[in-house]
């Protein structure tokens, strides 16, 4: 039950992080006005709009590289979710006590092709965010090997010297 419950939680996260990840590297090639923007430099990191769209969009598109490569190892890939996830509402949060304003790059231009106000994609994105570091949590818990050693047969069998 447990490895179904973090083979849920991981498809659902991968899913979204292919979905995200490809949408980052491809706004981060857009010509016209995106061009414009993607020029811009995050007020927070300091690097051109482009270059961060292309990092954070290779580091989710490798999280699910990873995924599929420790398939074994659940737990390796659960943590670089989690981790994601609390680096993105981290960063959310600082832009939020900056006063920073503008429209959602999580997506890039993609985004604004959605028809879904900027309010209500940001909030939809933060509740991905949450779910990326809830869910990569409990993934974790439940396939990290320390899972595996409570069983009958552990606890019968008796240590070696």
């Amino acid at each position: 039950m447990r490895q179904k419950l973090a083979n849920v939680i991981l498809c659902i996260s991968c899913a979204l992080l292919c979905l995200t990840g490809t949408a980052k590297i491809w706004s981060a090639f857009a010509t016209g006005k995106s061009a414009v923007l993607l020029a811009n430099r995050d007020p927070l990191i300091g690097i051109s709009n482009k270059t961060l769209m292309i990092l954070v969009g290779g580091i989710e598109i490798g999280i699910v590289l990873a995924a599929v490569v420790f398939r074994n190892r659940k737990w390796l890939p659960s943590v670089a979710i989690a981790m994601l996830g609390s680096q993105i509402l981290v960063y959310r949060y600082f832009f939020a006590i900056e006063g920073l304003s503008r429209g959602c790059p999580c997506l890039g231009t993609l985004g604004a092709r959605i028809p879904i106000s900027e309010p209500v994609l940001s909030k939809l994105l933060v509740g991905v965010a949450c779910w990326f570091l809830i869910g990569g949590t409990a993934a974790f818990i439940v396939s990290y090997p320390w899972t595996n050693h409570n069983t009958a047969e552990s606890r019968r069998r008796k240590p070696t010297m």
